[in-house]
Order: structure tokens, then sequence, then C-alpha cells
């Protein structure tokens, strides 16, 4: 342990001199000290359960600039986290101690027709110290890297633990606690404007990202049926986005993004959760949060916004996403989907409530989506998403 903490202070010791050493102009401040974001996702569809996705961001932000030193405490509705370190126009470093809940696959185990199996729903945490430094070589293109190496813990649910939903006993055998080690390095060019709450976009956006994960003490994790079981000790990801946009004369705003993932030796316990609005890695629209499980993915979501009232800032941003997943499935096999592409409509209403709070309601429709309901025998297509956001900043500077 001493060890580790002579690293982290010669790590953030080197980062600070190199700093100075660049001698660069300082970073644009955070106008507010506090920023709070509170919402909501909730999909409406013939399932026997429709899981809301709670919305919570909050933010609070240290800097003496005069120092280059940076200081940030966060929550993010399962994760709990905080800054430290120095930053300016060229670097960005620090260490990150975190606390995350509900990791990867623990909170749901969705079945191809929207399904729960409640029997492999479980308890899964990490906990660590991420190291992380990011160096802008030009104001549009930057690299970061990091090193987070964390501890893993699961617990199994016990029927009375359900709470706020009806959750059934754990039946699975759970991975052993353990350590992972991730490294990650990301490129990323990016010449975006932005304005009007980040609303109107121009320019370029190219991200990618490497991951690479080492696995201490796993054991075999245990899925619901034997051919799912793993064992798998390094775990490589590739990610990929790509932004198109292009502002027209009156705020006409054209939007194009492709996201895609292709990993190698991935399982239900560490594969991304794709669908809903509130996915990080994979947003699909119309669909439930982690419905689909895959090694390969590309999603396109393409957007029209323009202005819809002549106060509060009004705008209506329409739009058409498509999720493609190749039929060789490495993580539950190609029977569980029925189709290779998941189609959804969206549109988002976005206003600031008296001129200065800003709303957005987002409402999607998962045209594809399987819903079969237990208590009735019925079989359904469709899902309903509706995703309200209240942005909130204060503590100006």
């Amino acid at each position: 342990m001493k060890n580790m903490y002579r690293i982290v202070i010669l790590f953030v010791v080197f980062m600070s001199s190199f700093s100075l050493w660049t001698g660069v102009a300082h970073a644009e401040k955070q106008p507010y000290r506090h920023m709070l974001v509170l919402g909501a996702s909730q999909p409406v569809s013939n399932a026997d359960e429709n899981r809301m996705s709670p919305i919570l961001v909050y933010n609070w932000f240290m800097e003496d600039f005069s120092n280059d030193l940076y200081g940030q405490i966060g929550v993010v509705t399962t994760r709990v986290f905080g800054i430290i370190g120095i930053k300016n126009d060229t670097v960005f470093a620090g260490i990150q101690p975190q606390l995350n809940h509900n990791i990867y696959g623990a909170n749901h185990a969705y079945q191809n027709n929207g399904t729960l199996d409640e029997t492999r729903i479980f308890k899964g945490h990490n906990a660590g110290a991420e190291l992380f430094l990011r160096y802008n070589f030009i104001k549009e293109f930057s690299a970061l890297v990091s090193y987070y190496p964390g501890y893993y813990f699961y617990q199994k649910y016990k029927e009375e633990q359900g709470f706020p939903f009806d959750t059934e006993e754990t039946t699975i055998d759970l991975p052993e606690n353990h350590w992972e080690h991730t490294g990650l390095l990301e490129l990323m060019f990016d010449n975006v404007s932005k304005k009007d709450i980040n609303r109107i976009k121009h320019g370029v956006l190219l991200q990618a990202k490497y991951m690479f994960t080492h696995r201490v003490g796993y054991g075999t994790f245990q899925d619901s049926m034997p051919e799912y079981a793993s064992d798998i000790t390094n775990t490589h990801k590739i990610y990929g986005h790509l932004g198109l946009y292009y502002n027209f004369p009156y705020d006409i705003n054209f939007l194009v993004d492709v996201y895609g993932g292709f990993h190698k030796n991935i399982d239900r316990n560490n594969s991304d959760q794709i669908g809903s609005y509130t996915s990080q890695t994979a947003p699909m629209p119309g669909y439930f949060f982690g419905e689909f499980y895959h090694n390969r993915y590309a999603i396109s979501r393409t957007q029209l916004g323009f202005p819809l009232l002549p106060f509060w800032g009004t705008r209506l941003q329409v739009g058409f996403n498509v999720l493609y997943m190749p039929e060789n499935n490495e993580v539950i096999g190609v029977q569980d989907y029925d189709r290779t592409t998941y189609r959804s409509v969206s549109v988002q209403l976005s206003t600031k409530l008296g001129g200065v709070l800003p709303l957005m309601a987002n409402y999607a429709y998962g045209m594809d989506a399987e819903r079969y309901n237990d208590y009735d025998g019925t079989n359904k297509k469709g899902n309903h998403e509706i995703c309200v956001i209240v942005v909130m900043a204060f503590g100006q500077r």
C-alpha cells in the first residue's frame, strides 16, 4: 500500500512539473461551482416489467488555475468519484478514486422478448483509483491514457432485497471477488463548436479508443446455461465514434453520430449495456437499458434540430436510429436475437423554462422490440421510452 501511495504522489508531482515545463496558457474555468442533472428514463411496453432508469449527475468543481490545480467531486447515478490533479490548456492529469454500483450486467438479465430472468440478477460493485493523463497536442487533437486497478465484489439477491422492484432470489453461481487491471488509450479529434447549452453543434468529432482488462482471481462465472459459463482472464475492447454536425442558417442543425464496438473475450459480466438513451457506450433510444449483449455492434443516429417557438429557446429535434449486431454473437449465442438490425425513431423537445432552467423531454419508439407478457401470454411488438432531464447550475464564479 505504501508503494501505491508513492506511485500516486510521484505521478502527480511529475505531471505538475510537466505542465509547468510546457509553459502553456491557462484553460477556461468552469462558469459554475455546482452542476446538477436530474431525470429518469421510463420504458412503456407489453413486458411484465418496465424498469425505470434514474438519472442523477452532480459535480462540484474546484479550480486554482494560478497553480494549475484541479479538484472535482461527482455522483453519476450509480457512481461516486473524486478527482485531484492538474489542468491547463495542454495537460489534464490526476487520480480519480471511485466506487461503482451495479456494474456490467449485474442489475438486469433480459431475454430476447424483453422478459427478465430474475434468478440471475445480482449485486455487483467495484472500487479503486484511476490514474489518468490527457495531453492536447493541438486544440483539436488530444490523447488520453489511464490505468485503473479495481476490486470487484458480488452478492446474491434474496427475495426481500429486491426494492424497489420485486426480485426473486439469485440462483446462479457468481464469480469470485477479484481484481481487474484496466488500461485505456484514447485518441480524439474534436473541432466541434457548441452553443445554446450544447444543443447546437457544428464540426467534426472522431474518437478511437482501446481498452485492455486483466482479471486476477475471477474464477468461473456460471451463467443461467452451462454453455455461457466463463473464466475469461484477458479482455480487449475497441470503440469508435464519428460525429458529423452542420449548423445551417437560423440554427437548423443536422447531426450524424456513428458508434461502434469490437470486443474480444467478453461474457455477460463485462459486456456493454446496449440500449436506451442512458447507455454510456452504446445509446440506442427506444429499447431497454442493457437489453442487448454482443461483442460487436454499430449504431447510427441521424437527427435534425430546429427552433420551434420564439421564446425560451424552445427547440425540436427528430431522429432515426439503427442498431446493427452480426449474427455471430460471442456473448450469448446467435439464437437469442431474432434480428441483426433494430430501428427506432426519436423526438426531443427542449426548452429553458422561464428562459433560465433547461428542460429536455425525449421520446423514442423501438418498433423492432419484442415484448412478451407472462401474465396474459401475449407477445407484442414495440417499446416506448420517455426520458426527461432537468439541468441546474449554481454557485457562479
